[in-house]
Order: C-alpha cells, then sequence, then structure tokens
C-alpha cells in the first residue's frame, strides 16, 4: 500500500477519519431524504416558509462567499508545508 513514509497508526487514524467521514455523508443523505418525504404543511404554512427559506439561503450563500477565500489559503498553505515537510524528512 502507498503510505507515504507513515507509521501503521498514522494509516489507520486517516483510514478511520476517512471512514467516518463516509458514514456522516451517507447519514446526511439519509436524514435529507427523510425530510423530504414528510407533509409540506398547509398552504399558509407554505406562505410563511418561502419568505423564511429565501433568507436562509441568502444568508448560507453569504457564510458560503466569506468562507470560501479562507479555505483556499489554508489549503495552498497546507499542501506546501506538506511539500516542504516532506523535502525536509
Amino acid at each position: 500500500m502507498f503510505e507515504m513514509g507513515l507509521t501503521s497508526l498514522e494509516t489507520t487514524a486517516i483510514w478511520a477519519v476517512f471512514g467516518i467521514a463516509i458514514v456522516g455523508l451517507l447519514y446526511a443523505v439519509f436524514l435529507r431524504s427523510q425530510i423530504l418525504q414528510e407533509d409540506k404543511g398547509t398552504e399558509k404554512m407554505q406562505e410563511v416558509w418561502n419568505p423564511i427559506k429565501a433568507g436562509a439561503n441568502a444568508y448560507l450563500q453569504k457564510q458560503l462567499r466569506s468562507i470560501l477565500p479562507l479555505i483556499a489559503v489554508l489549503t495552498v498553505v497546507l499542501f506546501f508545508l506538506s511539500l516542504y515537510w516532506s523535502a525536509n524528512s
């Protein structure tokens, strides 16, 4: 197996994190499908829901635009740190 000089504990930890992430994503898909099967409510409930949904989506889009540059910078920094670390090992 391709291990890049990792110990067996480190390799196991990486695979465990990967597995937990996959299980988390599968659980999110399960929860989403469960919610989408629920009744949408009365017409009045849907009338109230539409502006709430629009506001929530606007808020989440602003948060995403705020955090994406930070994620990009951190990704580049981690990439170069890993190159530096592997070159000096």
